[in-house]
């Protein structure tokens, strides 16, 4: 929704559910929303963006993921972009027995879009790097201080896709 020519805001409802036939204990269900401020000024564009996620298990209540982002695109042309991005998400277990599996994941990277000159294809990549911070204070007799039993992770990941449209503009 445009606040006015530079100022716009976003939302989002996201509802994913794999079902099987007999094995009812491994139906996985998401139910998230999501919610951002943009701001555009020429060729330059900055979001931040709130967004919350219930994941279930079995028809159980498993974790849940909160998170945070900020990105800045630049349109170098009408058919290519680039930018930075910075998300941090809190992944909390709802189970007392998974409660020392909590963690917090930050991830900063940069990505380019291309867009073809009929604008039905997309092609896009990015190169990140991450951190899991384990954060539980739930002690154990395998995290004996908290934390997670297989402790923090960093990593790091490259994505590439495409993205064709049958019909329209991607």
């Amino acid at each position: 929704h445009a606040l006015n020519a530079r100022w716009s805001l976003d939302g989002g409802l996201e509802w994913a559910r794999r079902a099987y036939r007999s094995e009812y204990a491994y139906n996985t269900e998401a139910l998230g929303g999501s919610a951002g401020i943009a701001y555009d000024v020429g060729k330059e564009h900055v979001r931040f963006g709130l967004g919350h996620t219930r994941n279930n298990l079995g028809g159980s209540h498993i974790y849940d993921i909160g998170n945070a982002s900020l990105e800045w695109r630049h349109a170098y042309s009408p058919a290519n972009s680039a930018g930075l991005f910075l998300t941090q998400s809190d992944y909390r277990y709802a189970l007392v027995q998974m409660k020392p599996n909590d963690f917090n994941q930050t991830v900063a990277g940069a990505g380019w879009q291309h867009v073809s000159r009929d604008g039905r294809t997309a092609v896009s990549g990015s190169l990140f790097r991450g951190l899991e911070k384990d954060v539980s204070t739930v002690v154990t007799t395998a995290t004996p201080d908290g934390g997670r039993p297989d402790g923090p992770r960093r990593f790091i990941g490259i994505r590439l896709a495409a993205n064709r449209s049958l019909d329209g503009d991607v």
